[in-house]
């Protein structure tokens, strides 16, 4: 059997193969987050007695850091869109169609009661417990400045892009278990994560990014992704993937951690498995079910109608 030339391996009709365009992607965001981010860091260089501030949420060189890769994914994934896909901007789902608003709040309230229903079950067990949080005012906006940038990157990249190009290679469905492994991976550094805690990122990756393909809109994803976070951090203080942010209160997660996530936070927990697979039905009730998912082969065009 006579292997693939590599034009052929990223190459799809005549047109640049998606895979291909993945790679560009990632050269793409990560020269302009240098770019962008090497001026962030002079501007705010963390303490010469604490260079590990860059992972805190709340110092200025993390904030500059996650707004500089804000910028870098808009504009890789713009000049991609419009340049290599030659689409419209229309096409990553982020722009104000009719129901934009409902779609965003629908997602924020869904994420939102994900992680309050664990917060209930763990508080209600004793498995975890909470003392007052201090500045709340600062706590809400610092909450909004740090994680809406964050959450808007990854979906921009990693719906938006990555998983709407994936789906030009292979069918709905494996582009979207594709695409939630690699979201997954993106977490292997951050601090105290476990397999579970990298299960249930992909989980929510499989969450976000079947409301995408359904929908054709990020807002709903994007929804989702900050409710789940600001709920989870700013208004539970509770540890974001390994992270910490100062909350309204201040929760403490117990033993097991199985159960309560431990510093990781409720994503390295079973009853986040539980609520993702919950989250999971209800979006498959609002949205279809996977037979309606987008095949492979199918015009662009197509495809976003059917969302």
């Amino acid at each position: 059997m006579r292997l693939p030339e590599r034009e052929e391996i990223f190459r799809n009709h005549g047109e640049q193969h998606p895979l291909w365009r993945v790679v560009l992607l990632a050269a793409g965001f990560l020269l302009g987050s240098l770019v962008l981010g090497i001026p962030a860091l002079l501007l705010f260089p963390p303490p010469d007695d604490d260079p590990t501030a860059i992972l805190n949420l709340e110092s200025p060189t993390f904030i500059a850091s996650a707004w500089a890769m804000l910028t870098a994914a808009v504009a890789v994934v713009y000049l991609l869109t419009r340049r290599l896909d030659r689409q419209e901007w229309q096409a990553t789902g982020l722009w104000l169609h009719p129901g934009w608003v409902r779609e965003a709040l629908s997602g924020v309230l869904l994420g939102a009661l994900m992680i309050a229903a664990v917060f209930v079950v763990l508080t209600t067990s004793d498995i975890a417990g909470t003392t007052p949080g201090t500045h709340p005012a600062r706590a809400l906006i610092l909450g909004v400045v740090v994680l809406l940038p964050m959450a808007l990157t990854e979906e921009l990249l990693f719906r938006g892009y990555l998983l709407r190009n994936l789906a030009q290679a292979w069918d709905g469905r494996v582009a979207l278990i594709l695409s939630a492994v690699v979201f997954a991976l993106l977490h292997l550094s951050n601090p105290e994560r476990d397999a579970l805690a990298l299960l249930n990122i992909g989980l929510m990756g499989v969450l976000m990014g079947y409301a995408y393909l359904q929908s054709g809109s990020l807002w709903f994803p994007l929804g989702l992704h900050f409710g789940w976070n600001f709920t989870q951090g700013t208004l539970l203080g509770m540890p974001i993937s390994g992270l910490g942010i100062p909350g309204l209160v201040r929760t403490h997660l117990g033993l097991p951690h199985s159960i309560s996530g431990g510093p990781f936070g409720p994503e390295a927990s079973i009853l986040g498995t539980v609520v993702m697979v919950l989250g999971f039905g209800y979006i498959m009730r609002r949205y279809g079910g996977p037979a309606s998912l987008p095949r492979r082969g199918s015009p662009r065009e197509e495809r976003q109608r059917a969302r």
